[in-house]
């Protein structure tokens, strides 16, 4: 059995997409966010970490998000899962929660699966999410999504006990070399030569390194800056000659 809640307020092209998701641009880069808005993701298990999971992922802006469970919801489930009532216990927990998290973002397509997971049905994902499954379950998942090249993510929690199982197969490269935040600077002038010089404001250090992978949004004026692909900090390590952004895709 399966539900969609369809996305109707869509944006036109990717490019409005990314300009009304404009405040996660800045928190993932955008590069990472325009991954993110291509992307379909499976997450199987509406736990109380399923549905943080998932309510998580239906904010950060992908294209699509299936949420699929078997289980009936029990009265331990909502000492946990906070889209769970006591009217939802003995129905199907993806079932049960899934108009709450089809609310919360309203350019994001949600999907509800209440049956197997097929070869056929995982292959659609680039991303499946396994919550609090059994081994077994684990094992079979697993070994279809490498099959089928799709990323696979399993976590569980029991008590103050947690664990995650990442496979991500053999042609992942991580571009991230220390995991701190991407820096930002406002842009106040940009030069016309061959090779320009872009200021940012004074009194400001922008911390940028050579080397460091910058990319341009919301630039006025010079608006093709915006469109170019992340290219390599150079020149003078002079603190005020820099770019507005330093990204680290994922």
């Amino acid at each position: 059995m399966s539900a969609t809640k369809a996305n109707s307020a869509a944006p036109a092209t990717q490019g409005d997409y990314l300009k009304m998701m404009d405040r996660q641009v800045y928190t993932f880069g955008m590069e990472a966010m325009a991954k993110l808005s291509s992307s379909a993701i499976l997450i199987s298990g509406m736990s109380g970490v399923g549905v943080e999971i998932a309510k998580n992922v239906i904010l950060s802006g992908v294209r699509e998000v299936t949420i699929h469970d078997t289980q009936p919801a029990t009265m331990m489930d909502l000492s946990s899962q906070f889209y769970l009532t006591p009217a939802d216990v003995g129905k199907n927990r993806a079932a049960a929660c899934f108009a709450s998290l089809a609310e919360l973002n309203q350019y994001v397509r949600v999907d509800q699966h209440t049956g197997e997971l097929t070869a056929d049905f995982l292959r659609r994902y680039k991303v499946v999410v396994l919550v609090d499954a059994l081994q077994a379950e684990v094992e079979r998942v697993s070994a279809l999504c490498r099959a089928n090249g799709v990323k696979f993510i399993m976590a569980s929690a029991a008590g103050l006990f947690t664990r995650i199982f990442v496979d991500v197969g053999m042609t992942h490269e991580v571009t991230d070399p220390d995991g701190n935040p991407c820096i930002t600077a406002v842009v106040t002038a940009v030069s016309q030569e061959h090779e320009g010089a872009v200021a940012t404001l004074e009194d400001t250090h922008h911390g940028l390194e050579t080397g460091d992978m910058v990319t341009f949004a919301q630039v006025e004026g010079m608006t093709e800056l915006n469109a170019l692909a992340p290219h390599p900090r150079s020149g003078s390590p002079a603190p005020r000659r820099s770019s507005s952004r330093r990204t680290r895709p994922t």
